[in-house]
């Protein structure tokens, strides 16, 4: 296996368990909360996790800055250390507000991984990249679904503290991974996919797609607000609608999503998907379908909740997926990292405005509201890429995305 395979898989793998570790309290802080701090005011939530986004918003670019010196890898394995005793400290934190700094600190570590994602891109051909993109959505959606379960047992059957322990053994697991890889590969013996500057990287054709860039940006703002927006009190909306059923229970239907994304990438991987399908996989008719199900999930009875989830999950998949596979197609190998840090901002103010709005539409006008603006959103969403990308795409030989 060559350096950059095993550097791939290596890396992959840091990602999974990154993701697992993120995901086990995700669903469950207002429980959380509750539960050992006795506060579930919905306002207190939703500014925890607004901030926390806000942490990795500013430390992003900066983890970027001084990988750019040290190494990513190196950056990787030592900052998961920090996010390793952070996690500790939450798990014995005896106040609400000691939770907070030692899980915003935690946040700070943690999102240095968010570095595998470009770096992992640089160290493949570009037509291997489409690949690795749909790889990563799926381990991102496993790691969604195994992190609920997780946490949603832990909840149900042990001491709801021993979530940010397991999360530590996750930050161990890393760690373990990025300094056997050190050990296993030098850093310089991996070829990075730089390509020679071409027509389409000169000065001009980079000002010909600021633009572009600036519309997507815009587009992923509106497209993670929505797509967050319910996320912080789903599981609080199930429980209401359905008091019988536990922690696991709620942590399955949570994650319908995540499972529907993997079916979608199989049915996605079969070469001769029927022109229907490939239709329903495209942007536009994607957000839609999205919508569609946001307005099912509004309506109080757990069938069409479900329904709704499988429709979200389905415009989730395609939407995340080809949305980041556009910001590549914009960008060029060498300003991958850049690109990408940009448009993550774009993409984690979405989400750090969803988590304060959250709260706010929940005292409004309770959890339904969330899904009614998660469906408005998803319209506009909608309507402005192909307002600005689809004539574009159509005169690039009628391409679709």
């Amino acid at each position: 296996m060559s350096p950059n395979q095993l550097a791939k898989w290596a890396l992959i793998a840091v990602t999974a368990f990154a993701v697992i570790s993120d995901s086990m309290l995700l669903p469950f802080y207002p429980i959380y909360f509750e539960v050992m701090f006795h506060s579930s005011d919905p306002l207190l939530i939703s500014r925890y996790l607004a901030v926390s986004c806000l942490i990795v918003i500013v430390a992003l670019p900066l983890w970027a800055r001084v990988a750019r010196r040290f190494g990513t890898l190196k950056i990787l394995m030592l900052s998961q250390v920090g996010a390793l005793l952070a996690s500790v400290g939450c798990a014995n934190a005896p106040t609400l507000a000691v939770l907070f700094a030692s899980g915003w600190i935690m946040v700070l570590f943690k999102a240095s991984y968010l570095l595998v994602y470009p770096y992992l891109l640089t160290l493949e051909e570009a037509k291997h990249q489409p690949h690795t993109v749909g790889l990563l959505s799926v381990i991102v959606h496993l790691g969604a679904i195994t992190g609920a379960l997780v946490g949603g047992s832990i909840l149900q059957f042990a001491s709801p503290p021993q979530a940010f322990l397991w999360m530590a053994v996750g930050d161990g697991l890393q760690i373990l991974v990025c300094g056997w890889l050190l050990l296993r590969v030098q850093p310089q013996s991996l070829v990075a996919n730089r390509q020679q500057p071409c027509e389409d990287t000169t000065a001009a054709a980079r000002r010909a797609t600021t633009r572009p860039k600036v519309q997507l940006a815009l587009i992923m703002w509106l497209f993670y607000f929505s797509a967050y927006l319910i996320r912080p009190f789903f599981v609080q909306y199930w429980h209401r609608l359905s008091p019988q059923s536990g922690e696991i229970e709620a942590a399955v239907i949570f994650a319908i999503p995540a499972a529907i994304a993997i079916a979608a990438l199989m049915l996605q991987r079969h070469s001769r998907q029927p022109r229907w399908l490939q239709t329903l996989g495209q942007i536009p008719v994607a957000l839609a379908i999205g919508a569609v199900g946001f307005a099912l999930q509004a309506q109080p009875q757990p069938h069409w909740i479900i329904v709704g989830r499988v429709l979200y999950g389905w415009a989730l998949f395609h939407a995340t997926v080809k949305l980041d596979l556009k910001i590549f197609a914009l960008s060029h190998p060498n300003e991958y990292s850049k690109d990408f840090a940009t448009l993550h901002i774009f993409q984690s103010l979405g989400v750090l405005v969803a988590s304060y709005a959250a709260g706010q539409l929940m005292v409004a006008g309770g959890d339904q509201l969330l899904f009614v603006c998660a469906s408005g959103g998803f319209i506009l969403t909608t309507l402005l890429f192909w307002q600005w990308f689809m004539p574009r795409e159509k005169r690039l030989k009628g391409a679709t995305l």
